[in-house]
């Protein structure tokens, strides 16, 4: 999955390198066109006759392009419009639909980064659930915790062997008190007759 967002990621560079390569180039053609525009009324001069047909599209392309590069007036998208309609409305679409390329190219490429910075966070908690996963395994195999569990076998040891006597000890004082007190009663009937 990583692998084939990367190809995209590479994928979407390369067409936003060539989307930006179109409108350098279009600029480039910007220039042409002005200069054959130029050429082509100075021969309408020379010659005395009226190219319409061919200074109306140089104007179109001209205006198109200059909205490419640096924008354009109401007036010149007017005229371009008017002059030659069907080809001012494939260039603008084919404008608009570089400009989606260009934008749907830039989204995708965040996206892709933005999934590789949450898969790299992913492994960051990973490898950190790793580490305390390590550290406990050396916790336990410590010197420390060892000394400590022999400690605590130790004391539960002791327990086990003092708790019986501690036991007998309470049992004994017990029946003790009852003798005392059996003697005691013996004692206080004894002398009660003796009166």
């Amino acid at each position: 999955t990583i692998r084939y967002f990367q190809l995209l990621k590479i994928c979407a560079m390369l067409v936003q390198v060539l989307s930006s390569a179109l409108v350098d180039i279009s600029g480039f053609y910007l220039i042409t066109v002005q200069v054959l525009f130029s050429f082509g009324t100075v021969l309408q001069q020379l010659a005395g006759t009226r190219f319409e047909t061919v200074s109306s599209v140089y104007h179109m392309m001209t205006t198109m392009l200059r909205m490419v590069v640096g924008g354009m007036g109401e007036q010149d998208w007017l005229f371009a419009s008017q002059e030659a309609p069907y080809l001012g409305t494939m260039f603008v679409l084919t404008f608009d639909v570089l400009c989606v390329m260009m934008m749907f190219t830039l989204a995708l490429s965040i996206l892709c980064e933005s999934y590789s910075n949450t898969n790299l966070i992913v492994q960051n908690l990973r490898a950190g659930k790793q580490t305390l996963k390590q550290m406990e395994s050396y916790h336990r195999k410590s010197w420390a915790t060892k000394v400590g569990k022999f400690f605590s076998a130790t004391r539960r040891d002791v327990q086990r062997e003092v708790m019986p006597l501690k036991r007998a000890i309470r049992a004994g004082r017990r029946m003790v008190g009852r003798q005392e007190a059996n003697a005691a009663h013996k004692l206080a009937v004894a002398a009660h007759h003796m009166h």
